[in-house]
């Protein structure tokens, strides 16, 4: 159900909240190998409205492990 997440939404949940050094983000926010999401913000709106780097991470929980150790 990620591919359903407009990133309005996401922004409007995290903006203001102690995120880290960086954002992982599910590949499947996105269309296809697009940077494009739901309501047609794309990666680079989003790291700007959150001002902070976002990693787009392939939805498998490897994927996802590997990324919070590099």
């Amino acid at each position: 159900v990620t591919g359903l997440l407009p990133g309005t939404d996401l922004i409007a949940q995290l903006s203001g909240t102690e995120l880290g050094d960086r954002v992982l983000l599910p590949g499947n926010l996105f269309r296809g190998e697009e940077t494009l999401m739901l309501d047609d913000l794309t990666l680079a709106d989003l790291e700007k409205a959150l001002q902070k780097p976002l990693k787009v991470v392939k939805s498998s929980g490897r994927d996802f492990a590997e990324a919070l150790l590099s």
